[in-house]
C-alpha cells in the first residue's frame, strides 16, 4: 500500500494535493482525475463523511451533561447535515433521491427519512406553515362581573426536537450503507478509467512535483478558544 507524507503541492486552482514519496524519499507523480466518474466518487466519499459526523452529533444530543441549547444545536446539525445529501445543489456533489436509496427498504426508515426532511425544511432551515406556526390566544378570565383576558402564544402542535434518536440513527446507518455502495462502484470506475488512459492521454493528467511548491501541514501557533488546535499549510523552504 503506498504511504502518503506530510508533503503537499498545491494545484492551479490554489487546492493542496497530498503526495507520497518513493523509496528514495522523492515525492511521486500524481494525476488529477476531473472526469464526471471522479467527481461522483468523490461526492459520495464526502457524503459518507458527513453521515458519519451526524452519527456522531446524534450520540451526543442525548448527553444530559449538555445544556438544552448545545442539545438542540447539535440535533439541528444533525438534521441540516443529513438532509443535504438529499437537496439540490450547485457543487459536483450528486444528489440522494428516496426513490433509489429506500427503494427496497423497509417502510419505517422511509418514513423517519420523510420526518427529518420535514423538520428540515419545515422549521430547522426554514419557517415552514406547519411546524413554525404560532397561534396567539386569549383566555376568558371573569373579573368581579368584567370579562379580562390573558394573552399569549402557543405552537399549533408540540415540537419534539429530539424525537426518537434510536430511529434517527437506524436511518443514518442505513443510508451510509447504501452511499458506501455507490462509493465502492464510482471508484471501481474511477480505477478502470485510470488504468485504461493511453500514454498521450496520461501525459496531459500527470503532475509532477516541484521543490518550490511544496508544503507542509504543522500545528498553528495561533491561540484559538478552549484549547482548540488549529493547523495551517507552512511553504518548505528550498536549499538548493
Amino acid at each position: 500500500m503506498i504511504q502518503y507524507s506530510n508533503l503537499f503541492t498545491k494545484t492551479e486552482k490554489q487546492e493542496y494535493i497530498r503526495l507520497a514519496l518513493d523509496q528514495h524519499g522523492n515525492a511521486r507523480q500524481f494525476i488529477l482525475l476531473e472526469t464526471p466518474e471522479a467527481k461522483r466518487y468523490a461526492g459520495f466519499t464526502m457524503m459518507v463523511r458527513d453521515i458519519d459526523l451526524v452519527l456522531q452529533a446524534i450520540n451526543q444530543v442525548s448527553d444530559s451533561k449538555h445544556p438544552i441549547i448545545i442539545q438542540q444545536s447539535l440535533f439541528f446539525f444533525a438534521v441540516v447535515t443529513y438532509a443535504k445529501s438529499f437537496a439540490s445543489n450547485e457543487s459536483n456533489r450528486p444528489k440522494l433521491e428516496p426513490g433509489d436509496i429506500f427503494k427496497n427498504a423497509d417502510a419505517s426508515l422511509k418514513d423517519e427519512h420523510d420526518h427529518i426532511m420535514r423538520l428540515r425544511n419545515g422549521y430547522v432551515a426554514h419557517a415552514g406553515a406547519e411546524l413554525d406556526r404560532c397561534l396567539v390566544v386569549g383566555t376568558v378570565v371573569d373579573i368581579s362581573f368584567a370579562i379580562g383576558f390573558d394573552v399569549g402564544c402557543q405552537l399549533s402542535q408540540p415540537i419534539n426536537m429530539t424525537p426518537k434518536l434510536a430511529d434517527f440513527q437506524k436511518l443514518c446507518e442505513f443510508v451510509k450503507s447504501a452511499v458506501a455502495i455507490k462509493v465502492e462502484r464510482s471508484l471501481n470506475q474511477v480505477m478502470e478509467y485510470a488504468t485504461k488512459l493511453e500514454e498521450e492521454e496520461f501525459e496531459k493528467v500527470v503532475r509532477t512535483p516541484v521543490k518550490d511548491n511544496l508544503y507542509k501541514l504543522v500545528k498553528s501557533d495561533k491561540e484559538l478558544p478552549q484549547s482548540t488546535q488549529n493547523y495551517e499549510f507552512v511553504k518548505v523552504e528550498n536549499d538548493s
